[in-house]
């Protein structure tokens, strides 16, 4: 792969060669912008707009994983739920604190830019849960071994904390979730320990995708590629998939035109009534986009001057 450098913000820059490293691709021309991500030439119905393998997603096990991580997540406790923040399991919190490490000290560098470019707003309602939950003795005695880490002081570290919270409510998709009525998500998690050996839902971040807009007409859908639909992205799309590998793909609903911002259905996983999505996510079940026509004026620099690859398929990132 050939990279050349554009005008670009640097924080986009680490965070694409980071996101193409982890194997993401977007097979049409689409670019990242302060809107999301917006279409500069026409994607037809059903095409795949882009495709995010399992590995370069965040959750839970990324910490498990890190023996050096001071919050210990188990099969056993991610689970359980906590007295003092009562919308978090402890496996949940623990993956914020994950989050919270790397804004405060920007590793891995990786993760950081990526939190980096996802829209933020620190009046979103939900964020009053943060701050009541942050007043108590549960959560001062949970967090300390990690502040400890982050050479933080309280309120620097609670800041950044809130601000995990909050990009973990807006982006966090259930990967797989096993209740006492049944199971079901993702089948590359369905095997995990944490899928098996306890109730509670492994909840994650998928890069590149989760930064489409939210509409409940959307253009584009995310979903679970079986089989067939791996072999064919492997033979036709030559994007270096791995058939035995686990992915997410966006796939266009209609045609997307050159200039349309691309949005997903973010209520998908949920079913939440307007009330509850309002309450979870921040923002209303209606179209974030605020402009009628749903197109914007294409920006000329962008993602799609940030990197080339080497495979014509494949030259956005």
């Amino acid at each position: 792969m050939s990279a050349r450098l554009a005008r670009c913000d640097p924080r986009l820059l680490d965070f694409v060669t980071w996101a193409v490293l982890k194997g993401c691709r977007l097979f049409q021309r689409v670019q990242i912008t302060p809107l999301g991500l917006v279409a500069t030439s026409t994607i037809p119905a059903y095409d795949f707009v882009a495709v995010v393998p399992t590995s370069a997603t965040l959750s839970l096990l990324n910490l498990a994983e890190d023996g050096s991580f001071p919050l210990k997540v188990s099969p056993q406790n991610h689970g359980e739920e906590l007295a003092f923040w009562p919308d978090l399991t402890y496996g949940s919190f623990a993956f914020i604190g994950y989050l919270t490490k790397a804004l405060r000290t920007g590793s891995p560098r990786g993760v950081r830019s990526y939190l980096d470019v996802l829209p933020f707003d620190p009046g979103m309602a939900i964020g009053s849960v943060a701050d009541a939950a942050q007043t108590t003795k549960g959560y001062s005695k949970m967090i300390e071994p990690l502040k400890n880490v982050c050479k933080s002081q309280d309120v620097e570290f609670n800041v950044t904390f809130r601000h995990a919270y909050c990009l973990f409510r807006r982006h966090a998709i259930p990967f797989w979730s096993n209740t006492e009525a049944g199971s079901g998500g993702h089948p590359d998690f369905q095997h995990s320990p944490y899928a098996e050996e306890s109730y509670g839902d492994i909840l994650g971040m998928v890069p590149v995708l989760d930064l489409a807009l939210h509409s409940p007409e959307p253009n584009a859908s995310i979903g679970y590629p079986d089989a067939d639909m791996l072999q064919w992205l492997a033979q036709e799309k030559k994007a270096g998939i791995q058939v035995d590998k686990g992915y997410f793909v966006m796939q266009a609903q209609r045609d997307i035109h050159k200039g349309e911002v691309i949005t997903v259905n973010k209520n998908a996983y949920f079913n939440f009534d307007d009330a509850t999505f309002k309450a979870w996510f921040g923002y209303p079940n209606a179209s974030q986009l605020h402009q009628s026509a749903e197109t914007v004026r294409v920006p000329t620099a962008s993602c799609d001057d940030v990197l080339e690859a080497g495979n014509p398929e494949l030259p956005e990132m």
